[in-house]
Protein backbone atom coordinates (compact mmCIF):
# COMPACT_ATOMS: atom_id res chain seq x y z
CA UNK A 1 0.00 0.00 0.00
CA UNK A 2 1.36 3.42 -0.96
CA UNK A 3 0.86 6.41 1.27
CA UNK A 4 -1.49 7.85 -1.36
CA UNK A 5 -3.66 4.74 -1.14
CA UNK A 6 -3.56 5.01 2.66
CA UNK A 7 -4.78 8.61 2.46
CA UNK A 8 -7.61 7.62 0.12
CA UNK A 9 -8.62 4.76 2.43
CA UNK A 10 -8.49 7.06 5.48
CA UNK A 11 -10.69 9.66 3.78
CA UNK A 12 -13.21 6.98 2.83
CA UNK A 13 -13.28 4.97 6.06
CA UNK A 14 -12.17 7.26 8.89
CA UNK A 15 -12.60 10.94 8.00
CA UNK A 16 -16.33 10.48 7.43
CA UNK A 17 -16.65 9.73 11.17
CA UNK A 18 -14.83 12.93 12.21
CA UNK A 19 -15.96 16.55 12.30
CA UNK A 20 -14.91 18.35 9.13
CA UNK A 21 -17.74 20.79 8.29
CA UNK A 22 -15.55 23.06 6.19
CA UNK A 23 -13.78 20.22 4.38
CA UNK A 24 -10.36 21.38 5.59
CA UNK A 25 -9.17 17.94 6.68
CA UNK A 26 -10.24 16.45 3.35
CA UNK A 27 -8.13 19.09 1.58
CA UNK A 28 -5.23 18.34 3.92
CA UNK A 29 -5.46 14.63 3.10
CA UNK A 30 -5.51 15.25 -0.63
CA UNK A 31 -2.50 17.55 -0.37
CA UNK A 32 -0.63 14.83 1.52
CA UNK A 33 -1.66 12.22 -1.04
CA UNK A 34 -0.50 14.40 -3.95
CA UNK A 35 2.84 15.19 -2.32
CA UNK A 36 6.14 13.38 -2.76
CA UNK A 37 5.09 11.15 0.14
CA UNK A 38 2.24 9.68 -1.90
CA UNK A 39 4.38 7.30 -3.96
CA UNK A 40 6.26 5.83 -0.98
CA UNK A 41 4.90 2.67 0.60
CA UNK A 42 3.54 3.01 4.13
CA UNK A 43 6.11 0.46 5.30
CA UNK A 44 9.06 2.45 3.89
CA UNK A 45 7.94 5.98 4.72
CA UNK A 46 10.30 7.30 7.40
CA UNK A 47 10.92 10.29 9.63
CA UNK A 48 13.41 11.80 7.18
CA UNK A 49 10.75 11.75 4.43
CA UNK A 50 8.24 13.48 6.68
CA UNK A 51 10.83 16.03 7.79
CA UNK A 52 11.70 16.86 4.18
CA UNK A 53 8.00 17.27 3.33
CA UNK A 54 7.34 19.55 6.30
CA UNK A 55 10.33 21.76 5.50
CA UNK A 56 9.21 22.07 1.87
CA UNK A 57 5.70 23.00 3.06
CA UNK A 58 7.25 25.56 5.40
CA UNK A 59 8.88 27.26 2.42
CA UNK A 60 5.57 27.21 0.53
CA UNK A 61 3.70 28.78 3.44
CA UNK A 62 6.32 31.49 3.93
CA UNK A 63 6.25 32.45 0.24
CA UNK A 64 2.45 32.41 -0.06
CA UNK A 65 0.78 35.80 -0.36
CA UNK A 66 -2.34 34.33 1.31
CA UNK A 67 -0.57 32.75 4.26
CA UNK A 68 -2.63 32.68 7.44
CA UNK A 69 -0.05 31.18 9.76
CA UNK A 70 3.60 31.82 10.46
CA UNK A 71 6.50 29.35 10.46
CA UNK A 72 9.64 29.65 12.57
CA UNK A 73 12.46 27.50 13.89
CA UNK A 74 12.76 26.97 17.62
CA UNK A 75 16.07 25.31 18.56
CA UNK A 76 16.10 23.51 15.21
CA UNK A 77 12.47 22.38 15.36
CA UNK A 78 9.69 23.79 13.21
CA UNK A 79 7.04 25.80 15.01
CA UNK A 80 3.79 26.11 13.08
CA UNK A 81 0.15 25.22 13.72
CA UNK A 82 -0.44 24.36 10.05
CA UNK A 83 2.51 21.97 9.90
CA UNK A 84 1.69 20.51 13.32
CA UNK A 85 -1.74 19.55 11.96
CA UNK A 86 -0.13 17.95 8.88
CA UNK A 87 2.08 15.82 11.09
CA UNK A 88 -0.83 14.93 13.37
CA UNK A 89 -2.87 13.72 10.38
CA UNK A 90 -0.01 11.51 9.17
CA UNK A 91 0.28 10.02 12.66
CA UNK A 92 -3.49 9.46 12.72
CA UNK A 93 -3.36 7.62 9.38
CA UNK A 94 -0.76 5.20 10.72
CA UNK A 95 -2.67 4.70 13.95
CA UNK A 96 -5.80 3.85 11.97
CA UNK A 97 -3.90 1.43 9.72
CA UNK A 98 -2.75 -0.45 12.81
CA UNK A 99 -6.02 -0.35 14.72
CA UNK A 100 -8.47 -0.93 11.87
CA UNK A 101 -6.53 -3.01 9.35
CA UNK A 102 -4.08 -4.69 11.70
CA UNK A 103 -1.06 -3.57 9.68
CA UNK A 104 2.27 -3.79 11.47
CA UNK A 105 3.49 -0.30 10.61
CA UNK A 106 5.19 2.33 12.77
CA UNK A 107 4.36 6.00 12.49
CA UNK A 108 7.11 8.06 10.81
CA UNK A 109 6.11 11.05 12.94
CA UNK A 110 8.59 11.12 15.81
CA UNK A 111 8.99 13.73 18.52
CA UNK A 112 11.95 15.22 16.68
CA UNK A 113 9.92 15.58 13.49
CA UNK A 114 6.60 16.76 14.95
CA UNK A 115 6.41 20.58 14.72
CA UNK A 116 5.78 22.61 17.86
CA UNK A 117 2.52 24.53 18.24
CA UNK A 118 2.49 28.01 16.75
CA UNK A 119 2.70 31.01 19.00
CA UNK A 120 -0.65 32.33 17.82
CA UNK A 121 -1.46 35.76 16.52
CA UNK A 122 0.50 38.42 18.37
CA UNK A 123 -2.16 41.03 17.60
CA UNK A 124 -3.99 42.29 20.69
CA UNK A 125 -7.39 43.80 19.96
CA UNK A 126 -8.26 46.91 21.95
CA UNK A 127 -11.73 48.07 22.98
CA UNK A 128 -11.28 51.06 20.68
CA UNK A 129 -10.67 48.78 17.70
CA UNK A 130 -13.70 46.64 18.57
CA UNK A 131 -15.82 49.79 18.76
CA UNK A 132 -14.59 50.92 15.33
CA UNK A 133 -15.41 47.51 13.83
CA UNK A 134 -18.87 47.40 15.40
CA UNK A 135 -19.65 50.92 14.23
CA UNK A 136 -18.55 50.15 10.66
CA UNK A 137 -20.37 46.79 10.41
CA UNK A 138 -23.73 46.72 8.62
CA UNK A 139 -26.97 45.54 10.32
CA UNK A 140 -26.86 41.76 10.83
CA UNK A 141 -23.07 41.68 11.06
CA UNK A 142 -23.11 44.29 13.83
CA UNK A 143 -25.45 42.03 15.85
CA UNK A 144 -23.32 38.94 15.14
CA UNK A 145 -20.11 40.66 16.27
CA UNK A 146 -21.69 41.89 19.48
CA UNK A 147 -23.30 38.50 20.14
CA UNK A 148 -20.01 36.66 19.61
CA UNK A 149 -18.30 38.95 22.12
CA UNK A 150 -21.15 38.43 24.62
CA UNK A 151 -20.93 34.62 24.35
CA UNK A 152 -17.29 33.84 23.40
CA UNK A 153 -18.57 31.52 20.66
CA UNK A 154 -16.29 30.18 17.97
CA UNK A 155 -17.22 31.54 14.51
CA UNK A 156 -18.40 28.08 13.44
CA UNK A 157 -20.57 27.72 16.54
CA UNK A 158 -22.20 31.07 15.86
CA UNK A 159 -22.87 30.28 12.21
CA UNK A 160 -24.45 26.91 13.00
CA UNK A 161 -26.87 28.26 15.61
CA UNK A 162 -30.55 27.30 15.22
CA UNK A 163 -33.54 28.86 16.94
CA UNK A 164 -34.31 25.49 18.50
CA UNK A 165 -30.97 25.73 20.36
CA UNK A 166 -32.03 28.92 22.17
CA UNK A 167 -33.81 28.78 25.52
CA UNK A 168 -35.02 32.34 26.10
CA UNK A 169 -36.60 31.67 29.49
CA UNK A 170 -33.51 29.85 30.78
CA UNK A 171 -31.09 32.37 29.17
CA UNK A 172 -28.95 29.64 27.61
CA UNK A 173 -27.81 28.27 24.29
CA UNK A 174 -27.42 24.53 23.74
CA UNK A 175 -24.53 23.60 21.45
CA UNK A 176 -24.95 19.96 20.50
CA UNK A 177 -22.15 19.78 17.97
CA UNK A 178 -19.42 22.05 19.34
CA UNK A 179 -15.74 21.46 18.63
CA UNK A 180 -15.04 20.03 22.09
CA UNK A 181 -18.37 18.28 22.51
CA UNK A 182 -21.90 19.32 23.56
CA UNK A 183 -22.12 22.19 26.02
CA UNK A 184 -24.54 24.84 27.24
CA UNK A 185 -23.57 28.50 26.97
CA UNK A 186 -25.11 31.04 29.38
CA UNK A 187 -26.62 34.09 27.69
CA UNK A 188 -26.18 37.55 29.16
CA UNK A 189 -29.08 39.99 29.21
CA UNK A 190 -27.57 41.76 26.19
CA UNK A 191 -27.17 38.47 24.27
CA UNK A 192 -30.84 37.63 24.91
CA UNK A 193 -31.83 41.13 23.82
CA UNK A 194 -29.96 40.69 20.52
CA UNK A 195 -31.62 37.34 19.85
CA UNK A 196 -35.10 38.65 20.68
CA UNK A 197 -34.54 41.52 18.25
CA UNK A 198 -33.47 39.10 15.51
CA UNK A 199 -36.40 36.80 16.29
CA UNK A 200 -38.90 39.64 15.87
CA UNK A 201 -37.39 40.61 12.53
CA UNK A 202 -37.40 36.97 11.36
CA UNK A 203 -41.05 36.45 12.32
CA UNK A 204 -42.81 34.60 9.53
CA UNK A 205 -39.57 33.71 7.76
CA UNK A 206 -39.22 30.02 6.96
CA UNK A 207 -35.77 29.49 8.45
CA UNK A 208 -34.48 27.52 11.41
CA UNK A 209 -31.12 29.31 11.31
CA UNK A 210 -30.36 32.28 13.53
CA UNK A 211 -27.77 33.87 11.25
CA UNK A 212 -27.69 34.35 7.49
CA UNK A 213 -24.23 32.86 6.93
CA UNK A 214 -24.05 29.14 6.10
CA UNK A 215 -20.29 28.61 6.45
CA UNK A 216 -17.61 29.70 8.89
CA UNK A 217 -15.55 31.02 5.99
CA UNK A 218 -18.42 33.20 4.78
CA UNK A 219 -18.83 34.84 8.17
CA UNK A 220 -15.07 35.22 8.66
CA UNK A 221 -14.68 36.94 5.31
CA UNK A 222 -17.34 39.58 5.99
CA UNK A 223 -15.82 40.32 9.41
CA UNK A 224 -12.37 40.74 7.83
CA UNK A 225 -13.83 42.95 5.09
CA UNK A 226 -15.63 45.15 7.62
CA UNK A 227 -12.46 45.39 9.73
CA UNK A 228 -10.42 46.55 6.77
CA UNK A 229 -13.07 49.15 6.01
CA UNK A 230 -12.83 50.36 9.60
CA UNK A 231 -9.03 50.48 9.42
CA UNK A 232 -8.44 47.80 12.08
CA UNK A 233 -6.77 44.38 12.02
CA UNK A 234 -9.43 42.03 13.43
CA UNK A 235 -10.41 38.52 12.35
CA UNK A 236 -13.60 36.71 13.35
CA UNK A 237 -11.73 34.40 15.72
CA UNK A 238 -10.14 37.40 17.44
CA UNK A 239 -13.58 38.28 18.78
CA UNK A 240 -13.48 35.09 20.84
CA UNK A 241 -10.16 36.27 22.33
CA UNK A 242 -11.80 39.59 23.19
CA UNK A 243 -14.76 37.86 24.81
CA UNK A 244 -12.70 35.52 26.99
CA UNK A 245 -10.42 38.34 28.10
CA UNK A 246 -13.44 40.41 29.13
CA UNK A 247 -14.90 37.48 31.09
CA UNK A 248 -11.70 37.16 33.13
CA UNK A 249 -11.32 40.92 33.57
CA UNK A 250 -14.92 41.03 34.85
CA UNK A 251 -13.96 38.66 37.65
CA UNK A 252 -14.92 35.17 36.44
CA UNK A 253 -12.68 32.41 37.72
CA UNK A 254 -10.73 30.25 35.27
CA UNK A 255 -13.16 27.29 35.64
CA UNK A 256 -16.12 29.63 35.09
CA UNK A 257 -14.56 31.20 32.00
CA UNK A 258 -13.68 27.75 30.64
CA UNK A 259 -17.28 26.60 31.17
CA UNK A 260 -18.44 29.49 28.97
CA UNK A 261 -15.75 29.16 26.29
CA UNK A 262 -15.68 25.36 26.13
CA UNK A 263 -11.93 25.02 26.65
CA UNK A 264 -10.82 21.72 28.16
CA UNK A 265 -7.40 22.82 29.41
CA UNK A 266 -6.03 25.89 31.17
CA UNK A 267 -3.18 26.13 28.68
CA UNK A 268 -5.58 26.61 25.77
CA UNK A 269 -7.64 29.13 27.73
CA UNK A 270 -4.45 31.05 28.49
CA UNK A 271 -3.66 31.35 24.76
CA UNK A 272 -6.97 33.14 24.32
CA UNK A 273 -6.44 35.59 27.17
CA UNK A 274 -5.10 39.06 26.40
CA UNK A 275 -5.47 40.90 29.70
CA UNK A 276 -3.92 44.34 29.40
CA UNK A 277 -1.15 45.69 31.60
CA UNK A 278 -3.44 48.61 32.48
CA UNK A 279 -6.07 46.22 33.86
CA UNK A 280 -3.46 44.36 35.90
CA UNK A 281 -2.16 47.64 37.30
CA UNK A 282 -5.69 48.63 38.38
CA UNK A 283 -6.19 45.24 40.04
CA UNK A 284 -2.89 45.55 41.91
CA UNK A 285 -3.89 49.00 43.16
CA UNK A 286 -7.29 47.68 44.27
CA UNK A 287 -5.67 44.81 46.18
CA UNK A 288 -3.14 47.15 47.79
CA UNK A 289 -5.86 49.59 48.90
CA UNK A 290 -7.97 46.76 50.30
CA UNK A 291 -5.05 45.41 52.35
CA UNK A 292 -4.18 48.90 53.61
CA UNK A 293 -7.75 49.55 54.76
CA UNK A 294 -7.85 46.20 56.59
CA UNK A 295 -4.66 47.05 58.46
Amino acid sequence: MTFREACEWYEREVLTELKDPEGREALRLRRLADSELGQISVARLGATDVDAYLRRRAREIESSVRRRTGVEFDHGRLRSDALRLDAARIASIYRSLRDRLGLNVSSPVTRAVRPLAGRGRAVKVSDVEVAKLTEAAPGALKHAIEFQIETALRPGELVNMKWSDVDFSGCRLALGDAKTGPRTVPLSARAVEILRSLKRRAAGADSSRVWQWTTTGGYSRVVTRAARGAGVNIHAHDLRHVAITRLLEAGLTIPEAAAVSGHKTRSMLRRYTEISVEHLARRLNEITKTKSSEE
